[in-house]
């Protein structure tokens, strides 16, 4: 049966209607800490849809992944960020090695927990991932050590239940009975297996608790201490947002450049001191950083810095180790050269050293995240200046067979002169109108107004098909502030307002320049609204 034209014209406009409607996906990506950063550097990533109204959460299903695309959890959240339902997570051969249900954010119920070959090792009641019952319990040489929820046992979480985490390694003797707690819960430190901390129950019932000091003497208490948990610490940061990665940084400023990134795609960037004379230590720490990070994070270190007659180093430093772990230990060596550029910032990195490919491309990543370093100036124009930063490993053998491994990085003393920036008359206080690099946006313009726009506002208004210009005028000061915002021109139907709105509302942008020095600039940007014609 042919359909009349109108009929087939609701029926494709419910069609584009329902596509429309679907939910904008976000990707977030997070390091091998579970830290936001960006895709260069990440090793998991989440598809999910994020809230942006005013503090973050996620909301309905999220899906995380390891960086080559393999599932690593699937969940739901409901609005504020409350996790409910069912979660799943799997290792990299898509085995799922845990899953159980969340209640208001609150694990409830079973939840199962597998080895990596995908098979059941463990299963807790669950009152909270605090309170929580043995039901099973396999230890790593298959023995059943507790089934039914029934019988006694002795649980190591050091050895066999690492997901199990406490302040401590921990060692708990217990008795279950119809998977209930009953008796006598004993919690040792492990491996010097000294009794620290007692619980006693009732037919399920918490009756009291003791504390121990060297296993000898203690108080009774009224309530549990909750020593074990069962929550999961990259879902704990991932809710949190959490943003330890070095283009973040932490405290007010690593908050705003996450609020930044997340709602209007602005990268970050690492800043460098503002004392001149400690800028290019910024390299310095990036470096040892990585280094640290994988290589150095079992060693016992100190940082020392020298800066003697212009010359820049830094030491990592091993005490008093033995032969074995002088053996594992890396023995680095080689050269790195930066570029700094005109504008303050690393254009280029080049590596003659033995570290490993991977790290050589997170140096030259974070590296390339800097910014405000010193610049070089020659006969009064700017000129770009290299860092020839040299890497060796030194030992130095002690009494009685130990060693002290030091880790150099050396900066000769660098041969383009560095100076502050040439002093030129003018008033830079005043609002310029004419400027040699203008006003810019930090981000993807076009992103922050898809997210931030209401671009539906002239057809809200009734306006009729066609396309809607608004010239916005704002200042923009010296440290990026926008202020003065007004529209010069008014096509009507509240597209004027709308315009002025999301500029107001939207993050600092990046200051004019004029011979080298930020200034105030009276910035335009235009806003174009389209009513489509059906």
């Amino acid at each position: 049966m042919k359909l009349k034209p109108f009929v087939l014209l609701a029926f494709v406009l419910a069609l584009c209607s329902s596509a429309f409607c679907q939910p904008k996906k976000d990707t977030i990506y997070y390091d091998e800490d579970w830290s936001i950063c960006e895709k260069p550097v990440a090793e998991y990533y989440r598809v999910c849809e994020l809230n942006r109204d005013s503090i973050f959460f996620y909301k309905g299903e999220v899906k995380d992944y390891f960086i080559d695309g393999r599932l690593e959890m699937t969940g739901d959240y409901a609005n504020g960020n409350n996790k409910n339902g069912e979660f799943i997570f799997y290792n990299k051969t898509g085995k799922i090695i845990k899953k159980g249900d969340f209640l208001n954010n609150v694990m409830m119920g079973d939840w199962y927990f597998y080895d990596s070959l995908g098979r059941l090792r463990s299963q807790f009641f669950c009152k909270t991932q605090f309170d929580f019952t043995p039901v099973l319990l396999i230890n790593n040489y298959n023995d059943t050590l507790l089934k039914n929820g029934s019988g006694e046992f002795v649980l190591n979480n050091v050895t066999n239940y690492p997901y199990i985490r406490s302040r401590f390694g921990c060692m708990i003797k217990g008795k279950v009975h119809n998977g209930v707690k009953d008796g006598e819960f004993k919690y040792y430190n492990y491996p010097k297996k000294h009794l620290l901390y007692n619980e006693k129950y009732e037919d399920g019932r918490f009756v009291k608790s003791k504390w121990l000091e060297n296993g000898y003497y203690g108080y009774w208490m009224q309530d549990r201490l909750f020593i074990l948990s069962l929550s999961d610490l990259s879902l704990e940061k991932t809710d949190a947002f959490y943003h330890s990665n070095m283009v973040f940084g932490e405290g007010r400023q690593g908050l705003q450049k996450l609020i930044n990134f997340l709602s209007y795609d602005i990268p970050p960037q690492i800043s460098a001191s503002s004392n001149i004379d400690e800028r290019d230590k910024i390299c310095f720490n990036i470096i040892f950083k990585i280094l640290d990070d994988k290589f150095l994070e079992d060693s016992i270190y100190v940082i020392t810095s020298d800066i003697e007659d212009g010359n820049n180093s830094e030491k990592l430093s091993t005490s008093n180790i033995t032969i074995s772990q002088l053996n594992a230990l890396p023995k680095l060596h080689g050269d790195i050269t930066l570029t700094v550029d005109t504008i303050g910032a690393i254009s280029d990195c080049i590596f003659k050293t033995n570290l490993p490919d991977d790290d050589v491309h997170k140096l030259d990543y974070y590296l390339k995240h800097v910014s405000g370093l010193p610049i070089a100036h020659d006969k009064g124009e700017k000129t770009s200046r290299t860092l020839n930063l040299q890497l060796n490993t030194i030992i130095d053998t002690q009494k009685n067979n130990l060693f002290v491994v030091n880790y150099l990085l050396n900066n000769p003393k660098a041969f383009v002169p560095i100076v502050d920036a040439p002093k030129v008359s003018g008033n830079y206080y005043k609002e310029f109108t004419s400027v040699q690099t203008e006003a810019k946006f930090p981000g993807d313009w076009n992103k922050f107004l898809e997210r931030n726009l209401n671009a539906q506002t002239p057809a809200d208004h009734s306006a009729p098909p066609g396309r809607y210009s608004v010239t916005v005028s704002f200042l923009v000061d010296t440290t990026g502030n926008i202020s003065e915002v007004i529209a010069e021109n008014d096509p009507g139907y509240g597209t004027a307002q709308e315009a002025v709105r999301v500029i107001k509302n939207g993050p600092n942008w990046q200051p004019a320049i004029q011979n080298g020095r930020k200034v105030f600039y009276r910035q335009k940007q235009t806003i174009v609204f389209e009513v489509m014609k059906f």
